[in-house]
């Protein structure tokens, strides 16, 4: 996935799990329970590595089930796979009545922009990705 919210998301998610791995990541404290410092590494026992590796793993499921469907047929308003719909039909053209049926999601869906919002003081953030 390249561009867009997309990929946004991806780079983030690459830069947390990059974090995660990193040896820096034993700088402080984890958790309250979690005394471990950069002198003892890698004795943590609070499990925040491998939560945010996880977590990770999550949205990137999340995000290759938020796809635009493949057979929309007009790429000048995607769909989401996922938040289409079951009933989803295409016109086979720019009908703008398909705009107006509740079974059609745009693509990036809310689900996909939700997903965004922990970063929107980020400087490549974009506005229009707002719920």
């Amino acid at each position: 996935m390249s561009g867009g919210l997309p990929g946004f998301l991806t780079t983030r998610w690459d830069e947390d799990e990059r974090a995660a791995r990193s040896e820096y990541a034993y700088d402080r404290p984890h958790a309250p329970r979690c005394g471990v410092t950069a002198d003892v590494l890698p004795e943590c026992d609070c499990d925040m590595q491998a939560r945010v590796l996880a977590e990770v793993d999550a949205k990137r499921r999340v995000l290759a089930l938020h796809v635009p469907k493949p057979e929309w047929s007009n790429p000048k308003m995607p769909v989401c796979n996922e938040c289409g719909g079951s009933d989803w039909r295409s016109s086979g053209g720019d009908d703008p009545v398909m705009e107006n049926h509740p079974w059609v999601m745009p693509w990036p869906c809310p689900t996909l922009r939700a997903m965004g919002l922990p970063y929107v003081s980020h400087p490549d953030y974009q506005e229009g990705w707002k719920l």
